[in-house]
């Protein structure tokens, strides 16, 4: 506003392409400024839902506390000595406060019809407190706050939960009204209403921010600006969770400092130039500005920590696998037991089998790189691929942030007599340049590039979408709407709550501080989260299941086993130990859950009957709610135990990931499971890499200690409570009401079942690793290693 050239004053002009106005009077001033007001306010439309959410909850807050703070002083000070100014401006704050916020929170930009409703009713506040007169009676004002507090308490005590806060949001205006019925009949002056107003408001304040601490919600994820994300599972939010999480990480990362400090092998990097450094593990690890390329194969050995002798033990293994970095042969033979044996804590590899539709999506993108033998291997059924291309999805690296999870496609041929899977066909792209390779004697050592980068591709997908999407994400989900929907006395909660706990703070806690999290390409919250979008696209709740997802990918149990069917000493899936481990426990969950649910729902009626139990699976399913797809009807007992057994399964499945032997050797050894590459360049396949230069796309030994810290948290930390108690596994049984005989008795023969497969997998990892003498047992110490709940 301004002059102008043509000498007239109090000139407005609209920014929203409205001609000039000239506006030579006050009142044409105001009116103007309120027309180009109200255009602009037409602008919010152009704001996402989470910026007029940020702006109204920002505004509101502040003026409510202006409003608080100002109507106790007058409540005590009373209208003798009321300031008309003063109560004039708290009048027009809270005019703003009822203006912004229903014109921003309302179905559009501007609720023209909110907005007169909150402007009458802080005009008619105003005229009320001006024409009526009177000092506070305190004996009365004590009375109403006693009476107002036992009333918040006793609505509040009636709930769900720790804060029932829809009968508390109804009881403030309930209380609210008759005070000022009360003030209008005359029991009560003005300035008692006002102080009334004001107390109702600090505990209104208090009972929002017990809530929001409190109790769990779901994370809006619009205020971060990820509001196109309608897939991923509802992300849960625990405030209160979180000064408890962040002290149990501290002593965690105190506890595995020895396993760390014992990475004490001395190595040579650089050896004959002037970079020449000769010093431990921790130090190449750990030390600052150390992360340096390897230069010789075995010097991956750096993971393998001196705590119990791991080096030493696992160090017969170390030519084969050193060999798989400078021979094909060696290299192209371990890359699918490799990830067959010791890929558990990354849950199940999507090894799947290539069917007519999948093949007919591939051809386009490979080009001519789809063979005809290629078309002789999928009409034979012997095709399959590994699909990594959903990295193609994931921003490309740069120069600041180096670490790299190429796209890939790996196919491989399954020869069914051996019952061996061969790579033979590796598409790598970095989202800017794609190239193919293969295994010939030309192309050797790219071939061995090839491999390294479908070996990162899987790791970092499995570390995000195996373990955390699987046992994370929808657990998550589904435990925050349990804590919103059921009593802790409710049957479900006494199974699926009982394993419950940690896992949400954790999680928060990751997006928050994402430098806890493995040394991968994923780098910041919102890439995660949009990656977990991503594959939770038309994903469904089941799918995640073991049994459920094998069967997905085409796997067929005689292809897995060595012995034919009807051989009595068949073990099936003896040739793929991860998909044996998880459905051994698989079996074992369903066992346990279905005992649970069938000692409290006697029949079918009894499970729809339930209604809390039936708001939970309502709420978990919602969109705005869990946002999980895919869950069942709750109409019979079947469906109730179909999801208890998933939600449990993922819990204790989880517990694997803690064993020493899903770490060491295999996982420490880091060129069998690279969490990234350091260079996002793609070499010429028909070119020649040297060992050196292909360790240069390797993690560099700063990449390795971030990963080692990581594994070591599952492996060399206690579990904050353990699967099976410090007193026996007859020890603290936890159920209660008519069922819990039934119910404990259960969870008795679960742990004994879980400890039976603790011994198995102990026994079955020695030998996967032959020749190594591992010699893993199920001492006391790793008897109560397996963890209750998802703490990390």
């Amino acid at each position: 506003m301004g002059p102008r050239a043509d000498g007239s004053k109090n000139c407005l002009v609209c920014l929203d392409g409205i001609p000039t106005l000239n506006c030579n009077s006050n009142r044409a001033t105001l009116v103007f400024t309120s027309l180009c007001t109200a255009l602009h306010l037409q602008r919010m439309r152009s704001l996402s839902f989470s910026a007029r959410l940020l702006v109204a909850v920002i505004v509101v807050l502040f003026v409510n506390a202006l409003i608080v703070l100002g109507l106790i002083a007058i409540g005590i000070l009373g209208f003798g000595t009321l300031n008309v100014g003063t109560f004039v401006a708290l009048g027009l704050l809270l005019g703003v406060a009822l203006v912004v916020a229903v014109g921003l929170l309302g179905p559009g930009p501007i609720n023209l019809g909110l907005i007169i409703v909150g402007a009458l009713l802080a005009v008619t506040l105003f005229i009320a407190g001006f024409l009526n007169q009177g000092p506070p009676d305190l004996g009365l004002l004590v009375l109403g706050l006693l009476v107002a507090v036992g009333t918040l308490m006793a609505i509040g005590l009636f709930g769900s939960g720790p804060i029932n806060t829809g009968l508390i949001a109804l009881g403030l205006p309930i209380l609210l009204v008759l005070s000022l019925v009360a003030w209008g009949l005359g029991f009560i002056p003005l300035g008692l209403v006002l102080v009334s107003i004001s107390i109702l408001g600090l505990i209104g304040d208090f009972v929002a921010l017990l809530w929001l601490i409190l109790q769990v919600h779901r994370l809006p994820l619009p205020l971060l600006g990820l509001e196109g994300l309608t897939s991923i599972p509802g992300v849960p939010f625990h405030i209160g969770e979180l000064p408890d999480t962040i002290l149990k990480l501290v002593e965690r990362s105190q506890q595995i400092q020895p396993a760390k400090d014992a990475l004490s092998t001395n190595f040579t990097l650089d050896a004959g130039t002037a970079n020449e450094v000769t010093a431990t593990g921790s130090t190449f690890m750990y030390g600052a500005g150390q992360s340096r390329s390897l230069n010789l194969p075995e010097q991956f050995a750096m993971g393998w920590t001196a705590f119990d002798s791991i080096d030493q033990r696992a160090a017969p293994l170390l030519p084969a696998w050193s060999a798989s970095l400078t021979d094909a042969y060696t290299a192209t033979a371990l890359f699918w037991p490799t990830i067959a044996k010791y890929n558990l804590a990354f849950n199940l590899a999507p090894l799947e089998k290539v069917s007519a539709a999948r093949a007919d999506q591939f051809r386009t993108p490979l080009d001519g790189y789809w063979t005809t033998q290629m078309d002789y291997l999928l009409e034979a059924g012997r095709l399959y691929v590994i699909d990594m291309t959903i990295f193609s999805k994931v921003a490309s690296p740069d120069t600041a942030l180096p670490r790299f999870a190429p796209s890939t496609l790996t196919f491989l041929e399954f020869e069914p007599f051996q019952k061996t899977f061969t790579p033979f066909l590796i598409q790598v792209s970095n989202g800017v340049l794609t190239r193919h390779f293969t295994n010939t004697p030309a192309t050797a050592s790219t071939w061995l590039y090839a491999l390294q980068a479908a070996k990162a591709s899987l790791t970092v997908s499995g570390i995000w979408l195996g373990h955390v999407y699987h046992f994370h994400m929808v657990t998550a989900a589904m435990q925050m709407t349990m804590f919103q929907s059921l009593r802790p006395s409710h049957p479900v909660r006494q199974l699926f709550g009982r394993q419950s706990q940690y896992l949400i703070g954790f999680d928060e806690f990751l997006l928050l501080d994402w430098a806890i999290g493995p040394p991968t390409s994923i780098t910041n919250s919102g890439d995660f989260l949009r990656l977990m979008d991503t594959y939770a696209a038309g994903r469904t709740f089941f799918a995640d299941d073991s049994i459920n997802t094998l069967s997905a990918l085409g796997l067929k149990v005689d292809d897995f086993t060595t012995l034919p069917p009807g051989d009595p000493n068949r073990v099936e899936w003896d040739l793929y130990p991860v998909a044996r481990y998880l459905l051994a426990l698989w079996s074992a969950t369903s066992t346990y859950a279905g005992s649970v649910i069938a000692a409290n729902y006697p029949e079918d009626r009894s499970v729809i009957d339930d209604a809390p139990l039936q708001r939970w699976i309502k709420a978990s399913g919602h969109p705005y709610r869990g946002n999980v797809r895919g869950l069942p009807d709750m109409n019979s007992k079947r469906a109730l135990t179909s999801v208890l057994t998933s939600l449990i399964y993922r819990v204790t499945a989880h517990g694997a990931s803690r064993m020493e032997q899903a770490a060491n050797p295999a996982l420490t050894f880091m060129s069998n499971f690279p969490p990234c590459l350091e260079d996002s360049r793609i070499p010429d396949p028909n070119s020649f890499l040297t060992t050196r230069e292909l360790l240069a796309f390797m993690p560099k030994t700063g990449t390795m200690g971030e990963m080692a810290t990581f594994l070591f948290t599952f492996i060399y930390s206690p579990p904050y409570i353990p699967f099976i108690p410090l007193g026996g596994i007859e020890a603290e049984l936890p159920y209660r009401g008519p069922a819990r005989v039934a119910c404990n008795n259960a969870l008795i023969q679960y742990r004994r079942d879980l400890q039976t497969f603790m011994e198995f997998y102990a026994t079955d990892s020695n030998f996967q690793n032959f020749p190594a003498q591992m010699d893993f047992q199920v001492t006391q110490a790793q008897l109560h290693q397996w963890e209750l709940n998802i703490e990390t």
